[in-house]
């Protein structure tokens, strides 16, 4: 089990590039993250971690129905995103994480 990036992105990263321009301009760079949706592999490895319909069928993503959606009280995010989220503020700089974009938007975790 591994943490998937975008397939249209192949080997670049994007988001460290982004980050290297703002910090050598002297921003400071706060970042959103939204672990919503999961490859089949991730899937496949912790079904306990996706969101059901009352049926208990796993729910699929509305847009891009090949990825499952995720419990948003499950292991995901308790567990997985969690350690994601520190492995990408660690590699990239980020001084601040937002968690949400919804009604808590003022929410924000800073590094420190």
């Amino acid at each position: 089990m591994g943490k998937c990036c975008s397939a249209w992105l192949g080997d670049r990263d994007n988001c460290g590039d982004l980050c290297r321009g703002y910090q050598k301009l002297g921003m400071v760079v706060v970042a959103r993250v939204d672990p919503h949706a999961v490859h089949e592999d991730l899937y496949r490895a912790h079904p306990e971690w996706m969101a059901v319909d009352p049926q208990g069928n796993i729910r699929h993503h509305t847009v891009m129905p090949e990825f499952r959606l995720i419990c948003s009280h499950g292991g995901y995010n308790r567990e997985f995103s969690t350690e994601v989220i520190k492995e990408i503020v660690a590699t990239h700089g980020w001084m601040a994480y937002s968690p949400t974009m919804g009604r808590y938007r003022r929410l924000m975790i800073h590094k420190g």
